[in-house]
């Protein structure tokens, strides 16, 4: 029953990249657009490279890739509605042109989409390799609630790609990705490039309950 599900949502992964819905996604600070839409709450989300000499554990900064779409499933019997993250459609997206840390690739991605109230966990990130995609599954990942009206941080997803060096040239060999608790730096990023966050207060979803 979960690999029917899975791959049910795979495909509606694929459909949408294939539809490329929308038109490309608005930058944040955009201030054409609402910041929140009625019935809705906001998810705030980053999205991290980084590769890594798959032999010597070393970083080696090698842009790897740079189109990934991350599929958040609602948790069964809590609400809500499947949604995808991406720089298309409803969602804003901004490009950071710094490293993250020292073992990242450079710039990263920051995202706000609007999401129905209710549970959810990071199912799959899709990712675009040079002939083909990838799915790329988490392990363990928490699950957060969103509420209407308000702003919650899901965390940094992370990639991280396993390269070899291959005629002078490195190629990726694995990948593995994991949902990390950022809070402090990605929401103080977002709020930079979304000034209209600044007198918010953006829920941390992958905080204990007694601490939110």
């Amino acid at each position: 029953m979960l690999h029917l599900a899975r791959s049910l949502l795979l495909s509606t992964v694929l459909l949408t990249l294939g539809a490329c819905q929308g038109p490309p996604a608005r930058h944040l600070g955009d201030t054409s657009v609402s910041l929140m839409q009625p019935g809705y709450g906001l998810v705030a989300t980053t999205l991290v490279y980084r590769s890594r000499d798959f032999r010597t554990e070393q970083p080696t900064h090698t842009p790897s890739y740079r189109k990934a779409v991350a599929f958040y499933a609602t948790v069964p019997g809590a609400g809500g509605t499947a949604f995808v993250v991406q720089p298309y459609g409803d969602t804003r997206a901004s490009y950071v042109h710094r490293q993250r840390s020292e073992d990242s690739d450079r710039g990263f991605l920051i995202f706000l989409t609007p999401v129905k109230p209710g549970k959810y966990v990071l199912d799959t990130l899709l990712v675009d390799g040079a002939k083909e995609q990838h799915s790329v599954f988490p392990k363990h990942p928490p699950p957060f609630e969103v509420v209407e009206g308000q702003v919650t941080y899901a965390g940094t997803v992370d990639l991280l790609t396993g390269m070899e060096k291959r005629y002078g040239l490195y190629a990726p060999v694995s990948m593995g990705v994991q949902v990390v608790d950022a809070y402090a730096y990605d929401v103080a990023t977002i709020k930079e490039h979304e000034p209209r966050l600044q007198a918010i207060t953006i829920r941390n979803g992958l905080a204990p309950q007694d601490a939110r």
